[in-house]
């Protein structure tokens, strides 16, 4: 069975149209709840597309729980009460939602920078508002928020509020344990429903411009660089999620030291759970930041 293309010029990422496509196909049962997809190979020649641009469309089809996958047998298709309950955002509901009828009680976001490109930055850096947002581990953000802000205003974006919030520390996980927690998770809807009020009240965006916390200075580096093991199976995802490249595409199981700034994303994302970091540089890391970072810090808004 081939499945025909759609050759008009997008403006959307490749990955992304195959996941429209797929979902298509799942919502009219061509794909059936319980059923199994072809494999990659013979997928990705039905939808004319590269395999790495397949697995994109699949993982995220497996975040939105509509596709699951069994290591050592493949991708089968979700059943409808399988899925994550949508985010309430009155009438703006993605299509992928409607199969879910349970309240949520909780949802993770989750986010990346790319690189700009001259297109994005003619189209929307003109004056548009913006809101900067660090997440970081109960030690500091240091200049995150500023450096962030520096970028934006250059590209003529206005910051009209910034956000530093506590997670859990990417490397020490003993660090911020449990957090975001409760607290947090209020303080950061009151967050929300403060910019957005703000943004409402703005009869310009430079009118809201704020000030953040930040001494600029040079990155110097983490010691801590993720490796694989021999668990890796070269499926490439972490190669495809990092964001600054440091995983080549072509030997997903090596690490660009230069490169990588020791964000953790590829141990995040790895689905064999073959990307770790030396046991030993963890136990020194906690036990160094333990001195330091015991007391509970709190989300800052700036406004």
């Amino acid at each position: 069975m081939a499945y025909e293309a759609n050759r008009k010029k997008e403006t959307r990422l490749k990955h992304v149209r195959v996941y429209d496509q797929l979902y298509r196909l799942i919502q009219e049962g061509v794909f059936p709840a319980g059923s199994q997809l072809p494999s990659e190979p013979v997928l990705a020649g039905q939808l004319s597309v590269s395999r790495m641009t397949l697995r994109r469309a699949l993982a995220l089809l497996q975040e939105d729980h509509l596709v699951k996958n069994i290591r050592g047998k493949g991708n089968f298709i979700c059943a409808p009460s399988s899925c994550t309950p949508p985010l309430e955002t009155g009438k703006a509901r993605h299509p992928i939602y409607s199969c879910c009828a349970q309240p949520f009680g909780e949802v993770e976001l989750e986010f990346r920078i790319e690189p700009p490109t001259e297109a994005i930055t003619q189209s929307l850096g003109q004056k548009s508002a913006a809101v900067v947002i660090a997440v970081y581990g109960n030690r500091d953000y240091d200049d995150t928020l500023l450096e962030m802000k520096d970028i934006l205003t250059e590209r003529g974006f206005t910051v009209i509020a910034g956000l530093a919030a506590i997670a859990q520390h990417s490397i020490a996980p003993s660090i911020a344990a449990g957090r975001p927690d409760e607290k947090d998770r209020h303080e950061l809807r009151e967050a929300a429903r403060a910019i957005w009020e703000k943004l409402e009240d703005l009869a310009a965006p430079a009118d809201g411009q704020v000030e953040v916390k930040g001494k600029r200075k040079e990155y110097g580096g983490s010691a801590m660089k993720p490796t694989a093991d021999e668990n890796c199976v070269g499926c490439g995802t972490c190669a495809e999620q990092c964001p600054v490249k440091a995983i080549p595409a072509e030997a997903p199981n090596t690490t660009d030291r230069e490169r990588c700034i020791s964000c953790m994303r590829c141990i995040k994302v790895c689905p064999a759970g073959a990307r770790k970091l030396d046991p030993a540089g963890i136990a020194a890391v906690e036990q160094r930041l333990s001195k330091i970072c015991g007391e509970r810090k709190e989300n800052e808004l700036y406004i």
